[in-house]
């Protein structure tokens, strides 16, 4: 598993200066989601964190009073790293078919960071019993509908997908087919699913245009 590189002193008070307020956050955000992707989340103890970034528990709860307030700086990182793509390919220099397109070629790059996928996964599994955590990840899929829904709308207004797309509809597709492909990421081959990306994407061109 790759790590991610916290360039951070052991004590707070080796830097006179010390890190910006939004610095500390992001580190013990990056923290967070390292332990959840080594240990599970019933490894994510705040007191660890605030160890591994090396300040005290009572630094950490001014960044984050809650765990619950944590846990949200963790989904909203990986929802930052899930639209990365979304930034190299802006709708106003892509066809909306090549921002489907990029949807699925996103997958394919999974291999590379496979904490991406154990840290979505642990989210999940702790949502079917924390009310808190399901609506995190119901509201980072809420986000993810409304940009598939408007850029297949956009492709009906220039022509590109069917006219009689109902494009709720075709965003939940989208959506349903990578998060099947995501959960056979982890223990199989890139080749693997990369062809299973192009199978399914192939079908949906066709049904989108057809």
């Amino acid at each position: 598993m790759s790590k991610i590189n916290i360039d951070t002193p052991q004590k707070d008070e080796i830097s006179p200066a010390g890190p910006t307020g939004a610095e500390r956050r992001q580190q013990l955000i990056l923290v967070a989601y390292q332990l959840i992707a080594e240990k599970g989340f019933e490894g994510l103890r705040t007191r660890a964190v605030a160890e591994r970034v090396g300040i005290n528990h009572a630094t950490l709860h001014y960044h984050f009073p809650t765990k619950e307030d944590l846990i949200q700086g963790v989904v909203d990182y990986l929802i930052q790293q899930f639209s990365a793509p979304h930034a190299v390919l802006h709708p106003a220099q892509a066809s909306s078919l090549e921002l489907v397109r990029a949807e699925f070629s996103q997958i394919n790059q999974l291999h590379q960071v496979p904490e991406m996928i154990i840290v979505l996964d642990e989210l999940s599994l702790r949502a079917l019993r924390d009310p808190a955590i399901a609506k995190l990840l119901n509201e980072m899929d809420k986000g993810w509908h409304s940009y598939l829904s408007e850029l297949l709308r956009s492709g009906v207004r220039q022509g590109a997908f069917r006219v009689d797309l109902d494009v709720d509809l075709g965003a939940m597709v989208i959506m349903t087919m990578i998060k099947g492909i995501r959960a056979d990421v982890i223990g199989k081959s890139q080749p693997r699913t990369e062809r299973i990306s192009a199978l399914l994407l192939a079908q949906l061109e066709c049904w989108l245009i057809d």
